[in-house]
């Protein structure tokens, strides 16, 4: 399970622990790949999307263009992710 709340911190859950990533703006939108390997969190005033592995808690992209608040995340698989937001733009990354 992956969290984003407005206290400014993205928690990750697994069978045997958690830990809690902190960030400076309201986390508005998270997401899981479906194996859990990743995880994704909006993460700041310009709308970008830190994609993270959830194992080493490494950073692997910043996916940037959405142009408002972004309300949904959603992995295809590991490496393409929809996102959109209250404008009429979906958004749509194939990750390297």
């Amino acid at each position: 399970v992956l969290t984003a709340g407005q206290d400014r911190k993205a928690v990750f859950y697994d069978s045997f622990s958690s830990y809690a990533l902190n960030f400076d703006f309201l986390l508005y939108s998270c997401a899981l790949s479906k194996n859990a390997k990743y995880g994704a969190i909006a993460y700041n005033e310009e709308n970008e999307i830190l994609v993270f592995n959830t194992s080493s808690k490494k950073y692997l992209y910043k996916l940037i263009g959405q142009d408002a608040t972004l309300t949904q995340i959603l992995f295809i698989s590991d490496k393409e992710i929809f996102a959109s937001s209250d404008s009429q733009t979906i958004n749509f990354w194939r990750l390297k």
